[in-house]
């Protein structure tokens, strides 16, 4: 299994993380909700896109920190909004794990049935429905279930790249101020 999880990390950025995790055996994605996912990752970042556009358009100016303070409410009224989204679907448990574009390991959690299914996870605190993905799952009993993402188009999987991008910056700037 060491091999499974070293074929599948091959050229990809791994980063230890904690995510709200769910595993679905047996399920599977429809094409429409492989779009779905595709959208909201689409949603997500052209968003946050078009703010780092606008701080680069202005960058310098007195309107600096007027913008900086707009985008801060806006995060913030984002993360209640999800917030309040969550409260009526809470989400399943977070667990560690070592995620990447291609899969994923948790660290250590109760024991899951091996098979095909679906992958639930949440990835961003603003976005409260889970990207669900596609995937096989194998046990190892020395470091712990490997989901081997499958069926992901191109675009899902750059999407999720980018998004385990986003997460390995964000926990580099939170060690650097801490």
């Amino acid at each position: 299994m060491a091999d499974t999880w070293n074929a599948l990390i091959e050229d990809c950025l791994v980063v230890q993380t904690r995510l709200p995790f769910a595993w679905v055996p047996g399920g599977a994605l429809e094409g429409s909700r492989q779009d779905a996912c595709v959208r909201q990752l689409e949603l997500l970042y052209g968003f946050e896109d078009a703010r780092a556009e606008l701080v680069d358009e202005i960058n310098g100016s007195t309107q600096e920190s007027v913008l900086q303070r707009m985008e801060s409410k806006l995060d913030f009224a984002m993360e209640m909004l999800g917030s309040l989204v969550m409260m009526q679907r809470p989400p399943p448990a977070s667990l560690a794990m070592d995620l990447c574009s291609s899969g994923l390991r948790l660290h250590a959690c109760d024991a899951f049935k091996p098979g095909s299914g679906l992958v639930r996870l949440h990835l961003n605190a603003m976005v409260p429905e889970a990207l669900q993905i596609d995937a096989r799952m194998h046990q190892d009993s020395e470091r712990g279930p490997v989901f081997m993402f499958e069926n992901q188009s191109a675009q899902l999987k750059s999407l999720i790249e980018r998004a385990i991008f986003k997460i390995h910056r964000r926990s580099i700037a939170a060690a650097r101020k801490g």
